[in-house]
């Protein structure tokens, strides 16, 4: 019984936190700031250009300031998982070339749920 006791308190407390979490989340929205990981702006032309010119990717993500999986998968078009979620790469049509926005947002889901 004891144990019972304890157990409903925890999860109690486990939902105030959340409770509090998300209304803090949703305070410093109101407020305009701007959550989650920076948005990085790659070149796949550039990445295209330093591999023809014999550059090595280790060389190439350091240069342009990425992961060496993120300059294969700008240099492919494809997407990469990060193990926490989704890294999406998303094509931007410009005057110049391919330009991927690579994000940590979540890709939505077939079934339209969260």
């Amino acid at each position: 019984m004891v144990f019972t006791v304890l157990g409903a308190v925890a999860e109690l407390e486990r939902s105030l936190i959340v409770e509090r979490v998300k209304a803090g989340l949703r305070n410093a929205r109101a407020k305009g700031k701007r959550l989650g990981r920076p948005k990085r702006v790659v070149d796949a032309r550039r990445i295209s250009d330093l591999r023809a010119q014999g550059a090595g990717w280790k060389r190439i993500a350091a240069e342009m300031g990425i992961d060496v999986g993120n300059a294969l998968s700008a240099r492919q078009g494809g997407f990469q998982n990060s193990g926490k979620g989704f890294l999406s790469a998303r094509p931007v049509r410009m005057s110049d070339g391919p330009i991927l926005i690579f994000s940590n947002e979540p890709r939505p889901s077939p079934k339209g749920g969260h």
